[in-house]
């Protein structure tokens, strides 16, 4: 038992440490938060901050609390899931910037310098 706990321990440990490296050839894109997007509980609403492409907006759920922050920049992989890419019924919310595609937060980190 004490050898499965321990096994557990360290596969979660694992996880967590590869979460968040940025890995050679994986995709991170630079965003930044700015506020919650009301059609869809727990979603942010994020500008992707392109390159050669212009910046745009998209929602974005299972965003970590600590990247909510007003105009914080952080890194992203991010994918689309259908099923997840609907509002919520009947939701009223005072300002809609239209409706965006909802996608879902893979890993979040902070830039590197």
């Amino acid at each position: 038992m004490a050898k499965l706990s321990l096994l557990s321990l360290t596969m979660c440990f694992a996880l967590l440490l590869n979460s968040c490296k940025k890995e050679e050839g994986e995709n991170y894109v630079r965003a930044r938060y700015l506020s919650d997007y009301c059609p869809k509980t727990g979603a942010a609403l994020v500008t992707i901050i392109g390159d050669p492409e212009p910046d745009s907006l998209i929602a974005l759920l299972n965003l970590p609390q600590s990247f909510q922050v007003k105009d914080k920049d952080f890194l992203i992989t991010y994918h689309y899931d259908r099923a997840l890419d609907q509002p919520d019924e009947g939701k009223i919310c005072p300002d809609i910037n239209g409706p965006l595609k909802i996608y879902v937060c893979d890993t979040a980190t902070e830039p590197t310098l």
